[in-house]
C-alpha cells in the first residue's frame, strides 16, 4: 500500500497538467481568423458560379393566417420564385456579389433567361456595373409584402467575416455547435456556434432613408478548417426586423460547400405583419469564358462562352 500513494499523486498531477494529457483548446481569436480566411479563399472560389434558386414566399398576419386586407385583391401573398443566382466580382475586382436574376413567378416566365444570363456573364466592363445593380432592383420587385428588401441573399452573412470587418465586430462563443447535415462527418465538438453583433454606426445593411441597421447573428464553425455549416443573420432598427438562416452542404460537383436552404423572416413592428421565405438551391456550375485574341480561330470556329 505505501507504493500506491506516490503513484496516484503522479497520475493525477499529470492529468491536471494539459500539454501532456489534455489536447490544447482553440481560441476563439484562432477559429475566428480561420473562418475569415476560409470566406476569403471560398470568395475566390465561388466567383463565376450560377445557382438555380426555387423561392417560396408568404405575407401573414401575427395570427399565423395569409394576411388578409383591402389590397389581398391587388397584392399577393403568396409567391414562388424561379430566378438564377449568380456570384461574381464586380468589375473593380473589390467586391464579390451575389445577384438574383428571377426568371419566372408563379410558373410564368418573366424574360428571357439565357441571353440575359450570358450577357451578364460575358460583359466584364465597368458600365456592367449599372447593369448588375439594374438586376438587383429589378428582381427585388418580385419580393411579395409591404417591404421592399434586397438583404434576402443566401450568404450575405459571410460578408461580416471579412478581413476588412473584423475590427467592427464583437465574437463571443456561444455554444457546443451541432448541425444535422454533417453529423458523423464532423465531431459535434468541433463545430462552434460563433455569436456576433455588429457596431451600430456605418452598418453593412442599410434601412429607409439609408439608416444604419446593425445586425448580429451566429455562425457554425468547423474549428479546425474554419468552415462555415450554417449561418444566422438578423438585421433590425426600430421599423423591422429581418432573420435570414442558411444551412450549407457539400456539393459533389464542384467540390466545395454550397448554399441548401435559406429560410427568411421579415417582421414588420408597427402591425407585426411577417414575411417568411424559404429557398432551396441547386444545378450548381461554374460559368467559364473560353476566347482566343492572338491566333486566328479555325474556319466555322468562334470563342465559346457556355454556361453548363
Amino acid at each position: 500500500m505505501k507504493l500506491l500513494a506516490p503513484l496516484l499523486v503522479v497520475t493525477a498531477a499529470l492529468a491536471c497538467w494539459p500539454g501532456h494529457i489534455l489536447a490544447q483548446a482553440p481560441l476563439l481569436d484562432d477559429v475566428v481568423k480561420r473562418a475569415s480566411a476560409y470566406v476569403a479563399q471560398y470568395q475566390s472560389d465561388f466567383t463565376s458560379v450560377i445557382a438555380e434558386e426555387k423561392y417560396v414566399q408568404d405575407v401573414r398576419t401575427a395570427f399565423g393566417s395569409v394576411r388578409s386586407s383591402t389590397r389581398s385583391a391587388t397584392v399577393p401573398q403568396h409567391a414562388e420564385l424561379m430566378s438564377d443566382l449568380v456570384f461574381v466580382q464586380t468589375p473593380s475586382a473589390d467586391r464579390w456579389m451575389q445577384y438574383r436574376d428571377v426568371f419566372a413567378v408563379d410558373g410564368k416566365p418573366v424574360r428571357d433567361r439565357t441571353e440575359r444570363l450570358m450577357k451578364l456573364l460575358t460583359d466584364t466592363t465597368a458600365s456592367n456595373s449599372a447593369q448588375l445593380e439594374s438586376i438587383t432592383q429589378e428582381s427585388a420587385r418580385f419580393n411579395i409584402g409591404p417591404a421592399r428588401r434586397t438583404l434576402n441573399m443566401p450568404m450575405l452573412a459571410l460578408l461580416f467575416l471579412d478581413a476588412d470587418q473584423l475590427r467592427r465586430m464583437k465574437f463571443s462563443r456561444f455554444s457546443a455547435g451541432r448541425v444535422d447535415a454533417f453529423a458523423g462527418t464532423i465531431p459535434a465538438a468541433d463545430i462552434w456556434a460563433i455569436e456576433f453583433r455588429e457596431g451600430k454606426n456605418d452598418t453593412l445593411v442599410r434601412g429607409a432613408y439609408d439608416r444604419d441597421m446593425p445586425s448580429h447573428g451566429r455562425f457554425w464553425v468547423d474549428v479546425n478548417s474554419g468552415a462555415v455549416l450554417r449561418s444566422e443573420m438578423i438585421a433590425e432598427d426600430p421599423t423591422v426586423s429581418g432573420r435570414i438562416e442558411v444551412t450549407y452542404a457539400f456539393d459533389d460537383v464542384l467540390q466545395m460547400l454550397m448554399p441548401l436552404e435559406m429560410r427568411e423572416t421579415l417582421t414588420l413592428r408597427s402591425d407585426n405583419t411577417r414575411i417568411e421565405g424559404r429557398a432551396s438551391y441547386s444545378r450548381f456550375r461554374k460559368f467559364s469564358v473560353q476566347t482566343e485574341e492572338t491566333v486566328p480561330a479555325p474556319r466555322g470556329a468562334s470563342p465559346a462562352a457556355t454556361a453548363p
